[in-house]
């Protein structure tokens, strides 16, 4: 009996590495086809508009068109555009902290939830389930979202988003 058939038919730690790399290479190619749903496309800027109610009357101050938005896990989340006094606040409050009646309202001067408005500027891609944004979280109108900006935080809703 030769050294060449004593070898033929065994099973060796090249085989099994072998085995190994295609198992590997196999599991990979089914985890992106079927778990990613093609989330790792190029990532496109949408406009979100958003809302917030607050008793906070001078929040514009703290919430500056340009501030960065992050979510409170600290994940990236966009830029803020604007920030403004809905016009149909009851006793909206002007940069001085003087009331100034709104359509219908009064200047009793009470202190009510004002209705804040605004935008930022978020990256994400497009699904089924809503906007996918690159920190995780699909958002959809009336999405509640807990945010901050370096000097404020709030709680906005989701009124609106279209690609810019």
């Amino acid at each position: 009996m030769s050294y060449k058939d004593n070898k033929k038919g065994k099973f060796n730690a090249i085989d099994a590495l072998i085995i190994l790399l295609v198992l590997l290479c196999i599991s990979g190619i089914v985890y992106r086809a079927f778990f990613t749903n093609g989330l790792s496309a190029e990532y496109s800027e949408y406009k979100v508009e958003f809302k917030l109610q607050s008793d906070e009357h001078g929040l514009t101050d703290y919430m500056t068109a340009g501030d960065e938005v992050r979510l409170t896990d600290g994940s990236y989340l966009g830029v803020l555009d604007e920030i403004t006094v809905n016009p149909q606040t009851p006793d909206a409050y002007t940069e001085g902290g003087e009331t100034s009646p709104s359509v219908g309202g009064t200047s009793s001067g009470a202190s009510e939830n004002i209705i804040f408005v605004g935008s930022l500027t978020v990256k994400g891609k497009m699904t089924e389930q809503g906007l996918w944004l690159p920190c995780g979280e699909y958002i959809a109108p009336n999405t509640a979202l807990k945010i901050h900006t370096e000097r404020a935080t709030a709680e906005i809703t989701v009124t609106d988003f279209y690609a810019k």
